[in-house]
């Protein structure tokens, strides 16, 4: 069933009443089936609520046929691609814990974190599929590489196999339904600066939770569009990748966080969501719903880099703000004095309970 923006827009979500991201998710695809999910800049993919979900179900049964089993970890190890979501909720759906890599990993740094998570599956893309082999050689646990853009080479899997393996009364419903909200949803490794890279363990009742307080701080509309360019190792963007499961919010990938590819993606057709919010640079700021048409543009090779934005002014909401692209930017600590100082300027109760569980997000072990 199609639901339209004015309608969605007018009251709380559902699916935040939900107790894990895989039902919110569900409860989602019921309500918005028709509506886009994902889109790349130009919509050249596009992907509907209803297909991802059929997606997902497809390659969650095909993950089970090789193995992953409830609390079984997934490595992922991809760009900002529509494949990137759909295999991360095939794996929620199965109770097992998918975790993204980081796209500059050296094999030496990826035999650890396979090491490290025991993991049996690794989901990757041709651009990083030399240093996934050289890992798997020195890793016993890894037994299957699936490639999104393969073509079955060296002992690999594609998408397509993937899904021919899979059951085909693999009953997607019945799993979601086992999902617990104590049970592991993913592990956010850190970077490794002051040593080992560390998997920060975070369930599904720790992100609906953030979620619920990222509504409730005001930092998330029901009619917002996700512009998304940032890796998802990073977990800020993951999480800006689950808020679209419980809000039924658009994820735009636009591959860069400057220049012509951010306006493209910025000035897309989706009629149904009037306003866009990006999880990026300072100068992407929402765009009204009350704004008027943008006029004809030239070739978008052609458009300027947007100027500095004005000085805002340090009410509790541009602190907090300006503390998330602090984030954005790789400026971890002004990110945390920021979100500090909208804690201390924030006179309502409930928006100080937002922005302190923003700050442990932030604040976790990194």
């Amino acid at each position: 069933m199609e639901t339209s923006a004015a309608t969605a827009s007018s009251s709380r979500p559902r699916a935040l009443d939900e107790p894990t991201l895989c039902a919110a998710f569900r409860r989602t695809v019921a309500e918005r089936g028709d509506a886009v999910a994902l889109r790349t800049p130009g919509g050249d993919v596009e992907v509907t609520w209803r297909e991802y979900a059929a997606r997902a179900a497809d390659y969650a049964a095909g993950l089970a046929a090789l193995g992953v089993e409830a609390g079984d970890t997934v490595a992922i190890m991809l760009t900002n691609r529509p494949e990137f979501h759909l295999v991360d909720c095939a794996a929620m759906h199965l109770r097992a814990v998918p975790f993204s890599v980081y796209n500059s990993s050296s094999p030496e740094q990826l035999e650890y974190l396979l090491g490290d998570a025991g993991n049996r599956v690794v989901i990757c893309e041709r651009t990083f599929l030399d240093r996934v082999l050289a890992a798997r050689a020195v890793c016993p646990a890894v037994e299957h590489v699936v490639v999104v853009d393969g073509d079955g080479a060296q002992d690999t899997l594609t998408l397509d196999d993937l899904v021919a393996r899979g059951e085909p009364g693999f009953d997607a419903e019945a799993a979601v339904r086992a999902v617990a909200p104590d049970d592991l949803l993913t592990l956010i490794y850190t970077s490794g600066t002051t040593g080992p890279p560390k998997g920060v363990p975070l369930t599904h009742s720790n992100l609906v939770f953030q979620l619920n307080a990222l509504r409730r701080a005001g930092l998330v509309k029901e009619d917002d569009r996700v512009l998304l360019p940032l890796p998802l190792h990073h977990v800020y963007p993951f999480v800006g990748m689950l808020a679209s499961l419980l809000f039924g919010l658009p994820i735009i990938l636009p591959q860069a966080l400057t220049g012509p590819q951010m306006v493209r993606a910025l000035h897309g057709p989706l009629d149904e969501h009037a306003s866009a919010s990006a999880v990026g640079a300072p100068t992407s700021e929402s765009a009204p719903s009350t704004a008027p048409a943008p006029a004809p543009r030239p070739d978008v090779a052609s458009i300027p880099t947007p100027p500095a934005p004005a000085p805002v002014p340090l009410d509790s909401r541009a602190l907090a703000a300006r503390g998330l692209e602090k984030e954005l930017r790789g400026d971890h600590d002004g990110a945390l004095a920021d979100l500090r100082a909208a804690l201390v300027a924030e006179p309502d109760a409930e928006r100080r309970q937002g922005i302190r569980n923003l700050l442990q997000l932030l604040d976790a072990p990194r």
